[in-house]
């Protein structure tokens, strides 16, 4: 499940992911995605991830990569306790790709400063 948080605004697209993510899922997101590009430069990303439900660390890469104009985002914030992710944003955080850095649920709020 993928749901668009109230702090979306602006160059901001907050979400939560929970579970198993479904094209439905996409069919939400995707368009909050194109609509920000459009409408800003280096556009961020906060998400929060509770109890994904993905094969593997190389699964969620490749769900990545296949987000439309994923290398436009500015910054991405990951908040979550599966410590994978932290491995995943900085095997990710690469040249060409968002700035992107792992916090845990107790730094969400050093993670929405910084992703602002």
């Amino acid at each position: 499940m993928i749901e668009i948080l109230e702090e979306t605004q602006g160059d901001l697209i907050a979400a939560k992911v929970k579970g198993k993510i479904t094209e439905q899922d996409y069919e939400i997101f995707i368009p909050v995605l194109e609509k920000t590009l459009k409408d800003y430069n280096r556009p961020n990303l906060y998400c929060e991830v509770y109890e994904l439900e993905l094969l593997s660390p190389k699964a969620i890469w490749e769900e990545l990569k296949n987000i439309p104009n994923y290398n436009k985002l500015g910054k991405c914030a990951i908040v979550s306790d599966q410590k994978w992710l932290d491995t995943m944003a900085k095997v990710a955080d690469k040249p060409m790709t968002p700035d992107i850095k792992f916090f845990s649920f107790e730094q969400k709020a050093q993670a929405k400063e910084w992703v602002k």
